[in-house]
């Protein structure tokens, strides 16, 4: 596996636009939503979060679970010349990567 090229570190709590959010499940909120959510775009294009989880959502198991359902998903859509990247740092992109 060659060494990574670059990275970017990002800080959520010093981040302007985040506003000091945190997940939360709307009232509205319903498991459809979260399977739409986590649907591939293409084949090349794959979510994972606690956002995506419909047995536990808003939690960090459901984030560690998606990362690695995500990470299935793409080894099912792998070819051989296939490249990988990994954006997010947090339970789901560390569990997916």
């Amino acid at each position: 596996m060659p060494d990574p090229t670059g990275w970017i570190v990002t800080r959520w709590d010093q981040d302007p636009f985040s506003e000091g959010s945190y997940s939360y499940l709307s009232k509205r909120a319903r498991p459809r939503h979260r399977v739409r959510l986590r649907a591939p775009i293409d084949d090349r294009l794959f979510w994972a979060g606690e956002a995506t989880s419909s047995d536990y959502p808003a939690t960090v198991h459901g984030a560690l679970l998606s990362g690695r359902d995500a990470a299935s998903t793409v080894d099912r859509a792998l070819t051989p010349d296939s490249s990988v990247v990994v954006i997010g740092a947090g339970v789901s992109g560390l569990s997916a990567a």
